[in-house]
């Protein structure tokens, strides 16, 4: 009986507490936010031994995981044209430094174009390390609208083609979501708490500091770092060598469906929308030092394969060629980088990643469409 009654006594605690609890987390939100509000911005000092590029760089996010020189708000300014350019690693290239990257060379060259007109230009990455089309379609199905781009920049392909497929791949349409509700429910939830807590900020940044600590411990802090690389290198080596490599299913169809849906959202928000062929070091012939710089495997059925430059070259050209026909007939632009930029070392450090100079080059290359696009956009 004894018991039963301090049951009754708890559950009549139970809800004042949390009352008491919501209360000062109240408080302490808005003493937070007044008196030490912190953004999620965060930037890594990374130490790195790669040619052609710095051996000293500051690897930065700011404070919604995207890499620009200027954008620091969600909102975008009046006067503003704001550029958004979307992939995986070779546009977020997390071995630069924002200024250094391809992305932030165009803002600074598009800057100074229209620094006298009173044009204010944002140019923003989004990418991540192995990203493949249908992540960034969910992605940019999810967040682009908020952010209001003029222009989309996209550039995929090499991580569709060499990293999707393996034993256990199977694909059944592009607007079958590998995610259940659940997962919306928590992604809800978590945007919201980075948005609107500084507690909760608090919490991802602690959490941050902790992961990357330990990354940079391992060296692996940029998973082809220079530390990574000559064990990506020696592994590559061992898995065995094919000159053509048949996939069925192919994963070839899945990076067409996503990135027609892609250019299909982009279209429907009246977008411009500009597509980059993937760029890559791989051709017919490469050399001794060519190949010792190779690491990206093909994955299939039968596992990790090793396989020819020939058709390597072969396969990223059956890619853009695809991209090329999708813009096309979505009314976007495509600019064939593959064949813009140099395939030597002195612009690619591995299969695909770019040194500085290939970043200028990739910059170089985009600009004249860009600046096109943005005087059209003036006129209207």
């Amino acid at each position: 009986m004894k018991n039963r009654k301090n049951y009754h006594k708890v559950l009549k605690i139970i809800p004042f507490q949390i009352v008491v609890f919501a209360l000062c987390s109240v408080i302490a939100e808005i003493f937070l936010w007044w008196a030490f509000p912190v953004s999620l911005e965060t930037k890594v000092l990374v130490y790195q031994n790669l040619p052609g590029l710095k051996k000293e760089i500051v690897f930065e996010h700011n404070a919604f995981g995207l890499r620009s020189l200027s954008m620091r708000k969600k909102a975008k300014p009046d006067n503003t044209i704001r550029i958004f350019c979307l992939g995986a690693s070779t546009t977020e290239q997390p071995t630069q430094a924002t200024e250094d990257t391809w992305s932030g060379i165009l803002e600074n060259k598009l800057t100074n174009v229209y620094r006298d007109q009173n044009i204010n230009i944002q140019v923003a990455s989004y990418g991540n390390g192995g990203l493949k089309s249908t992540g960034l379609f969910l992605w940019a199905k999810e967040n682009i609208e908020e952010y209001d781009p003029d222009i989309v920049i996209s550039l995929m392909g090499i991580n569709d083609l060499a990293f999707n497929g393996g034993n256990d791949y199977y694909y059944s349409g592009i607007e079958v979501r590998p995610y259940t509700s659940v997962y919306d429910i928590m992604s809800f939830i978590k945007k919201c708490c980075k948005e609107y807590s500084q507690i909760c900020r608090r919490i991802i940044l602690a959490k941050r500091r902790v992961d990357i600590w330990r990354q940079k411990k391992t060296g692996k802090i940029i998973e082809w770092h220079s530390k990574n690389l000559p064990y990506l290198r020696e592994n590559y080596k061992k898995y065995p060598y094919s000159p053509v490599i048949t996939r069925d299913p192919d994963p070839f169809s899945e990076f067409q469906d996503a990135m027609s849906a892609l250019f299909i959202l982009l279209k429907r928000m009246n977008i411009t929308t500009i597509v980059l062929g993937q760029p890559v070091l791989w051709k017919n012939s490469m050399n001794t030092e060519e190949l010792e710089a190779l690491w990206f495997f093909v994955n299939t059925k039968r596992g990790f394969i090793r396989p020819s430059g020939s058709w390597l070259l072969n396969e990223i050209q059956r890619y853009n060629n695809a991209q090329k026909q999708l813009a096309e007939f979505n009314n976007a632009l495509y600019i064939d980088l593959d064949t813009q930029i140099p395939k030597t070392l002195e612009y690619y450090f591995d299969d695909c990643h770019y040194t500085d100079l290939g970043s200028r080059k990739v910059a170089s290359a985009v600009f004249p469409e860009v600046k096109r696009q943005i005087e059209i956009i003036l006129s209207k």
